[in-house]
């Protein structure tokens, strides 16, 4: 069974799958627009991009926040 992330939530879903099982956000017109994005590139650097934004999207925003929280958290139960 092929996984792919969620580029909102981050989450993993069922390839097949038109939104995320998560958050709803509509992967199947996001997978649309980036196969448009990169139909004038070169067919490995297309392929490199279209894997690296389906298999392994950029971290979502909440979770980057929820890391530095518990950065400040700590510092503050250390003090």
């Amino acid at each position: 069974m092929a996984l792919k992330k969620c580029p909102k939530c981050g989450m993993d879903n069922i390839l097949r799958q038109d939104s995320c099982q998560y958050c709803r956000f509509n992967m199947h017109s996001y997978v649309n627009n980036l196969l448009h994005e990169t139909a004038s590139m070169a067919p490995e650097e297309r392929k490199q991009k279209i894997y690296a934004q389906i298999f392994k999207p950029p971290a979502p925003k909440c979770i980057q926040i929820s890391g530095n929280l518990s950065k400040v958290i700590k510092k503050q139960q250390s003090v």
